[in-house]
């Protein structure tokens, strides 16, 4: 009797921190979202304002918020890998959104070097990269969702979504 009094006083004991290191996880991956935010609405206009105009200018400005996008990335993937999962549920999501973000910041890549061959003028290098990129990109919103999935069966919540949700109206 007094040693299941015992083992059941641990177990208590340790779910309370098993919980704090998820909340670790979804906070870093929470935490980001307003910079991603930000540089989703600089590559929404800069886009915007390339299919008004189609000129090389408005092309150097989708780059410069393709890598505004990938720094803000860049900034959360450490934070999110430097924390610790406690439950499979947690870990799970922690998987799902450095995948969500690699694979974003590879398509990311891929699209600068599509619109940088468009720039020089070399359009089949461009087309090529441009369909590789679109092809990478289709993992992106999945593996955010899957991150959401995950950190509510952790017992978190995301007001935003996923990262990868960019709706621009979320400021």
């Amino acid at each position: 009797m007094r040693t299941a009094l015992v083992a059941l006083l641990a177990l208590l004991a340790l779910a309370p921190a098993a919980r704090a290191d998820d909340a670790g996880v979804f906070d870093a991956y929470v935490a980001g979202q307003p910079p991603v935010d930000k540089a989703g609405t600089a590559y929404r206009n800069a886009f915007r304002r390339y299919r008004r105009s189609e000129s090389a200018r408005d092309l150097r400005a989708i780059i410069r918020a393709d890598r505004r996008l990938n720094r803000a990335l860049a900034k959360i993937v450490p934070a999110v890998r430097g924390e610790e999962a406690s439950s499979r549920a947690g870990e799970r999501a922690r998987n799902a959104a450095l995948t969500e973000m690699r694979v974003w910041i590879a398509a990311n890549r891929l699209q600068i070097g599509s619109l940088r061959a468009a720039l020089a003028g070399r359009t089949g290098r461009s087309d090529r990269l441009f369909r590789r990129a679109s092809r990478t990109f289709e993992g992106v919103i999945p593996a955010g969702k899957r991150a959401v999935r995950g950190y509510k069966a952790a017992g978190f919540t995301s007001p935003e979504g996923p990262v990868s949700d960019l709706r621009f109206n979320r400021s």
